[in-house]
């Protein structure tokens, strides 16, 4: 049974991560990054060695989880293309990260509202640009940021939510601009929204990415929703012999 987490109690399981274990934000971010990269690998929409990628990154610490995945991509040999949203106004570990890939013979082109996000040549987009922390719908260059990405027409891998999607899922409103996701790459629980009908045409197929974080302590948190896996229904149901007749365990009075 895994806890449902809105984007405060992440933020609290993260902190908990790096006072406790302890780990740098910037390590537990690599270690982030890496896991999604591991899973997008593991993805149909990878066809070998040749798939290309573009990667969208925005300024806070989704975007860096996107600089980090785009260095390893590099690392293990497939072609990347970095967009940043900006590169002036960032996170910390953003900055960190953004030297990292620079330092890795890769240069981010920062994004053009004019002339939108050139796909050519590239076989999948990862989504970087805005996680948990979006608490109201895009807009300006961030929306323009996010439309650019549906305007590629390229299979969408979003990081942990897709751009623009609060993690709290409320209600979307109309005209409401977010990122459309072929495949959710999630970090350690799922998010309200990622459970909820509303959302559904924008999350795609959906998977928890574990990152290492204290599953004791995301137990404390108290989560008020839980999803059941197939081992928790397993679980519920009583075993039978292999030739046990249906009168052998009670009957039904209708």
């Amino acid at each position: 049974m895994l806890e449902v987490l809105d984007a405060d109690a992440m933020r609290a399981a993260d902190a908990h991560a790096i006072a406790h274990e302890p780990i740098a934000s910037l390590d537990l971010m690599e270690r982030a990054a890496s896991a999604f990269t591991g899973e997008l690998l593991r993805s149909p929409l990878v066809q070998g060695a040749g798939t290309s990628f573009l990667i969208a990154c925005g300024p806070g610490n989704n975007g860096g989880d996107g600089l980090v995945s785009a260095r390893s991509l590099h690392q293990k040999g497939y072609p990347v293309r970095v967009v940043a949203l900006e590169v002036e106004r960032t996170s910390q570990d953003f900055t960190a990260n953004l030297k990292r890939l620079r330092d890795a013979g890769i240069l981010p082109q920062v994004f053009d509202p004019d002339a939108g996000l050139d796909a050519s040549g590239c076989d999948v987009l990862i989504d970087a640009g805005f996680g948990t922390g979006i608490t109201r719908p895009l807009e300006g260059r961030a929306a323009s940021f996010a439309e650019a990405m549906n305007a590629t027409g390229l299979p969408i891998v979003s990081v942990d939510l897709p751009s623009g999607m609060p993690a709290s899922g409320a209600t979307p409103e109309r005209g409401q601009v977010l990122v459309r996701a072929r495949l959710t790459l999630t970090f350690q629980c799922p998010k309200p929204a990622l459970l909820q009908r509303e959302w559904d045409p924008w999350t795609g197929r959906w998977k928890v990415v574990p990152i290492g974080l204290d599953e004791s302590f995301i137990r404390s948190l108290g989560a008020r929703q839980h999803l059941l896996e197939l081992p928790d229904i397993r679980q519920l149901l009583p075993e039978r012999g292999a030739f046990d007749h249906k009168g052998d365990h009670g009957h039904a009075l209708l």
